[in-house]
């Protein structure tokens, strides 16, 4: 995945940044990965998604206000979220099934505005 995502908000370009851009783990061991939009606020949306190769994505974890749906493990992985601005995909042991591309969505708007 590209670390970052650029998206036109009127006048103002949006900067999201995702990382680690790449990783390679061995089972076992744990990763962290973090979602970065300076532009959020506390009704912004946040979204980490799982894809495999010759699938659909997959929706792991949604992120609004303090709330984080689902509350509890999803295939080995838990989502978290620092302030408004930070929301991060982690697993304390990752497995073969785990191998996918992962990557974080924000929304300009809140589900009540579409």
């Amino acid at each position: 995945m590209y670390p970052f995502n650029k998206l036109e908000r009127g006048a103002t370009s949006v900067q999201i940044r995702q990382t680690p851009a790449f990783a390679s783990q061995r089972p076992g061991t744990s990763i962290s990965m973090e979602c970065v939009c300076t532009e959020a606020t506390v009704s912004s949306p946040f979204y980490w998604y799982r894809w495999h190769p010759g699938g659909q994505p997959q929706n792991l974890f949604y992120s609004y206000a303090e709330t984080i749906t689902p509350n509890t493990e999803v295939d080995g992985f838990t989502a978290r979220k620092s302030g408004n601005t930070h929301f991060y995909l982690e697993s304390s042991s990752l497995g073969v099934n785990h191998t996918a591309v992962y990557y974080c969505a924000w929304s300009l708007h809140t589900d009540k505005e579409r």
